[in-house]
């Protein structure tokens, strides 16, 4: 650190222009964050059209909670639409709505009269948003119905995730419907996926499982697809085609570590394939060891091959990352084979006090004769 701030001061001094600055501020950020802010702000003085050195600067001022900084910046800048919606997704970061709704309304009474300004939908898209997380759905609902161009999209599966917070099913496909298969990549997925969950929801997994592979004809190169559709096949009993479907998304992309994970666990659980699933199982941690469901899948492939020992430190591990009820099942169980009773009991006991509910805690005890967790 001492050495990348030497040699970047050093090559601020030889050449002040943007990337010595932005390297030079990012030197001081661990050691002296508010050097690295006068520096910043003494050259976007000089060069107040420098974009990066502004974008820069502004973050570090939310780091450093310099908020009458930002609102200067905010009065220089207020021309600038891109950079004052960038601004407000800030202050929704650190959860200011009161803030960023005041810098998007502005950008909309600026805009109002120019209504194919893609600025103006990004803000109306936006203020949808945060009107949907303060649960004023009507509003959500109108601010995104006044989105238009290349961001109605979006807006549509906005409109589709407002109607299902409501249970409004068949409004949410509607507006599903209106997303063309030549728009936003990305966009076109979501609602894939998305209309898959409400057909779940709705109509079981058969029917989402029939929408996933309808839109994987237009779209066959989506992991993301092929993955949700091995899960529901999975449900469905139908472990081959389960297989396939992850099998082809760790072909598109063979960095997927839950793709691998999730292949191991289903071999390892539903065929007598332990050597091929342990390859899977270990690729994905190989990819992603700080996973707690590849730790999990880990710990239960050690439990299947009798190594406890190890089966408990790979399951205590996955605990510490995520509280999973089915974490729970298989520590409680590993306990209880290695003959270890009072901590199983342990386990369950903090397990039924998150879930009091579960069923899978009442059939586990019956299934290894064990006296009620709670007595």
């Amino acid at each position: 650190v001492a050495a990348a701030e030497k040699y970047s001061k050093n090559a601020f001094k030889l050449a002040e222009n943007e990337e010595t600055a932005l390297t030079y501020g990012s030197a001081l950020l661990r050691t002296n964050p508010k050097e690295a802010e006068q520096i910043l702000a003494r050259y976007l003085k000089k060069n107040p059209k420098a974009v990066r050195i502004r974008d820069a600067y502004s973050q570090l001022l939310f780091q450093t909670k310099n908020f009458s900084a930002l609102d200067s910046l905010e009065r220089e800048y207020r021309d600038d639409d891109r950079y004052l919606i960038a601004l407000a997704i800030s202050y929704v970061q650190i959860s200011d709505t009161k803030k960023a709704k005041s810098i998007l309304e502005s950008v909309v009474e600026r805009l109002k009269n120019n209504p194919d300004d893609e600025n103006l939908s990004r803000a109306y898209l936006l203020l949808s948003d945060i009107a949907a997380d303060e649960k004023e759905l009507p509003k959500a609902l109108d601010y995104a119905s006044k989105v238009k161009g290349k961001l109605s999209a979006a807006s549509a599966l906005q409109t589709a995730n407002i109607y299902s917070r409501e249970s409004k099913w068949d409004d949410a496909l509607k507006a599903l419907k209106t997303i063309k298969e030549d728009q936003e990549p990305a966009i076109v997925e979501e609602a894939a996926l998305f209309k898959a969950r409400i057909l779940l929801e709705t109509n079981g997994e058969k029917a989402a499982f029939d929408a996933l592979n309808a839109s994987l004809i237009t779209m066959p190169y989506s992991k993301v697809l092929h993955y949700e559709a091995a899960l529901l096949a999975e449900r469905l009993d139908d472990i081959k085609t389960a297989e396939f479907h992850l099998k082809k998304a760790i072909e598109i992309d063979p960095g997927f570590a839950n793709a691998y994970n999730s292949l191991g666990y289903t071999l390892l659980e539903q065929t007598k394939r332990i050597k091929e699933a342990e390859r899977y199982i270990n690729q994905a941690y190989q990819l992603d060891p700080r996973n707690p469901y590849i730790l999990d899948s880990k710990g239960w492939l050690a439990f299947k091959q009798k190594k406890y020992a190890k089966a408990v430190e790979y399951l205590n591990d996955a605990l510490k990352l995520q509280k999973e009820l089915d974490i729970y099942l298989h520590l409680a169980e590993v306990y209880w084979a290695q003959g270890n009773k009072r901590k199983a009991t342990e386990v369950l006991k903090e397990a039924e006090k998150l879930w009091p509910d579960a069923t899978e805690l009442t059939t586990l005890k019956k299934r290894l004769k064990m006296p009620n967790a709670q007595n």
